[in-house]
């Protein structure tokens, strides 16, 4: 399963790859993509899901037209599909970390110590500064 963050723009499953499709191409076409949603477009919808790398493959079963589940699916992980239903994907492996600021010193907020531990300046640095929404769409 994934680890790290993913907290960009394209976090939002909007590429709708039918079951048959993704197998097919969960090694080349989508080896960087994470599905969240599977759903179910015929009767006894099927996939089988090795949920831990090595493990035994898992069948998840829909039974009916429209029945979905949740799930952090990683297309290299499948192992069988029937083409009964279509998965919601990004482009995201998401095994990056979180990234950004995360430095005390870097964020504005608290003290500086400068020399010793007897002498502290406010930080002025401003990398969490106020966002202002509105003025046309102008942030600041």
């Amino acid at each position: 399963m994934p680890q790290g963050g993913n907290f960009g723009a394209n976090s939002i499953p909007d590429t709708v790859i039918g079951t048959d499709f993704l197998f097919q191409g969960r090694t080349t076409t989508y080896k960087d993509y994470t599905c969240t949603k599977y759903v179910a477009t015929a009767t006894s919808a099927t996939v089988s899901y090795k949920t831990v790398a090595g493990g035994t493959a898992v069948n998840f079963v829909l039974a009916a037209v429209g029945d979905e589940m949740e799930f952090q699916f990683v297309p290299s992980q499948l192992t069988a599909g029937d083409g009964k239903g279509v998965f919601l994907c990004y482009p995201c492996d998401c095994d990056d970390p979180m990234t950004g600021t995360t430095v005390m010193s870097d964020t504005g907020y608290g003290y500086i110590l400068t020399g010793s531990t007897t002498h502290a300046r406010p930080n002025t640095n401003r990398a969490f500064g106020t966002t202002i929404i509105g003025g046309g769409g102008l942030n600041s």
